[in-house]
């Protein structure tokens, strides 16, 4: 007989050869009281670390992927959390697999498991980094998926911006941000989507950060605005290039505790 150096269960097998049926069955052996069983056979993971969910993305089998997402009930989250955040052994997770592989609706359904209140968790799968520290978006960006890069991108609200821009800035192994994969293989879409969405979370930011020293500004007694370096700033009402500078200087940089403005 032959051993399974590889150490694939039935289930890995059936997810990858996309045997709806069987991979059915194999999850209807465990009834309600052995559901315990049920989060650890799929969680189980062959020689290289893969999982059956691994398994089925990389061969891009929707409906199993979303089999094995539906086993797990809302009182069960975390595990499926946990379950899709799983690396193989070179720190691929799904998600990294379901955009090198440009599988959009895989991704989604991938997604989609952390909901609204689980954001934090979301940003941080999409954070995380293969051996090579290329990110889910470095990977989609290489091979030109724009959908896919799209999808990642959608994830980060008005308040996340700041994530945001720490996500584009993320470099791989070689010192290469995605906007410079997308760049250097000419991919124009891609490059201009990320540079717009990077341009307005940047100018949402500085509104912000605008706002709070407008704040701090009008809670000055007369002496102190105007002894502050911004009305000397706009005191003769004009703004020229350098006064924009100066500008942006003062509302990204001012020191909360000093306040030099």
């Amino acid at each position: 007989m032959k051993k399974n150096e590889n150490k694939h269960t039935a289930l890995h097998i059936a997810s990858r050869d996309e045997h709806e049926g069987i991979v059915t069955l194999l999850l209807n052996v465990f009834s309600g009281e052995e559901k315990g069983k049920l989060i650890e056979f799929l969680i189980k993971e062959n020689k290289e670390k893969y999982t059956t969910l691994y398994v089925a993305t990389r061969h891009g089998r929707e409906k199993i992927v979303k089999l094995l997402i539906n086993e797990f009930s809302e009182e069960e989250k975390d595990k499926l959390i946990e379950y899709v955040m799983k690396e193989n052994q070179d720190k691929y997770t799904a998600l990294h697999i379901a955009s090198y592989s440009g599988c959009k609706d895989i991704l989604t359904l991938l997604l989609n498991v952390f909901g609204k209140d689980k954001n934090k968790q979301l940003i941080e799968y999409l954070m995380k980094k293969t051996k090579h520290k290329n990110t889910a978006l470095h990977l989609a960006s290489h091979d030109g998926y724009e959908e896919v890069v799209t999808s990642l991108l959608n994830v980060f609200g008005k308040d996340e911006n700041k994530q945001f821009i720490e996500y584009l800035m993320i470099e791989n192994e070689n010192k290469h941000t995605a906007l410079h994969v997308a760049s250097q293989l000419g991919y124009k879409k891609i490059v201009k989507l990320m540079s717009q969405k990077q341009t307005i979370a940047i100018n949402e930011i500085i509104l912000c950060d605008l706002q709070n020293v407008t704040e701090i500004f009008n809670k000055q007694s007369p002496n102190q605005k105007y002894n502050s370096l911004l009305w000397y700033l706009f005191e003769d009402n004009r703004c020229g290039p350098a006064k924009e500078i100066i500008l942006k200087f003062l509302i990204t940089d001012y020191n909360r505790d000093i306040y030099i403005i």
